[in-house]
């Protein structure tokens, strides 16, 4: 009985909206944008953030990520739900997130929840890509959802703080002498990528969104 009443809740707070995704062509995203679509119909619209790339618009991303057998029984059921996805072209290493200017309008006016879920995972990746990525990228979403009208509680999930960094630091890294700091340097730079993010969150929701505007899900993570 309470996995019914709160799957209604669920139901009840997206039904009727619209919803901003980041990263729908990556794991995380297929698995998002699929739950909604399936479990909450009711749904409005669900805008994808999709880089385009040389040979291919968003919309022909789209058409291949939906391709997917993430998506399969959504095919095999109602592909009417697909007509919700909106593929809006943008990128998080450009300024303003690669919108143009109608497109912002629209998610300004439309949007009232947002998922992040785009991020470089890469633990070999470099740092200035990382930090652009994760870090800068994050300050210009949240940039963007000051000017939401319609936005109610956007999600943020949560990163280790400094002290984890404190803790890398003394670990050694098996080697011939038994450390290895170009080895111990990558592990480094991927507690301070994320503990950056997280801290671009924080900052803005004490000092930006109004109290409880902004809350962390899945502890630990």
């Amino acid at each position: 009985m309470t996995a019914e009443v709160n799957s209604w809740r669920v139901a009840e707070a997206f039904e009727g909206r619209c919803v901003f995704v980041t990263g729908a062509s990556g794991f995380l995203g297929k698995v998002l944008v699929e739950k909604l679509l399936y479990s909450i119909p009711q749904i409005k619209n669900i805008y994808l953030l999709i880089r385009p790339l040389k040979n291919l618009t968003p919309k022909e991303r789209l058409e291949k990520i939906l391709q997917s057998p993430i998506y399969g029984r959504i095919r095999a059921s109602n592909e009417e739900l697909f007509k919700k996805l909106v593929p809006i072209a943008g990128d998080l290493m450009e300024p303003d997130i690669g919108l143009n200017e109608a497109d912002a309008r629209l998610l300004c006016d439309q949007v009232a929840i947002v998922f992040h879920c785009a991020a470089t995972v890469k633990f070999d990746e470099k740092l200035r890509v990382s930090i652009q990525m994760n870090v800068i990228g994050t300050q210009r979403l949240v940039a963007l959802c000051h000017k939401m009208t319609q936005l109610i509680r956007p999600k943020v999930a949560p990163l280790q703080d400094l002290r984890v960094t404190n803790s890398v630091t003394t670990i050694t890294f098996p080697g011939k002498k038994g450390n290895s700091p170009k080895h111990k340097q990558g592990y480094i730079h991927i507690i301070h990528r994320k503990w950056a993010t997280e801290g671009a969150s924080q900052n803005a929701k004490w000092k930006s969104f109004p109290e409880n505007s902004m809350e962390k899900i899945g502890k630990g993570m």
